[in-house]
């Protein structure tokens, strides 16, 4: 029975986590994010390149 509420208990932790997730990236401005990952890639390619 103990390791059963382990499992539970762990299973629970993730789900929560991974509502909490959505809900944060909800509130990021996902394209803002997005392009400023592509700027810094593309200024270490760049970097690479030279």
């Amino acid at each position: 029975q103990d390791t059963y509420g382990a499992y539970a208990s762990v299973f629970v932790i993730q789900a929560v986590g991974l509502l909490l997730a959505g809900l944060l990236l909800l509130r990021v401005d996902t394209t803002l994010f997005q392009q400023r990952v592509q700027r810094a890639l593309g200024d270490l390619l760049a970097l690479e390149l030279d």
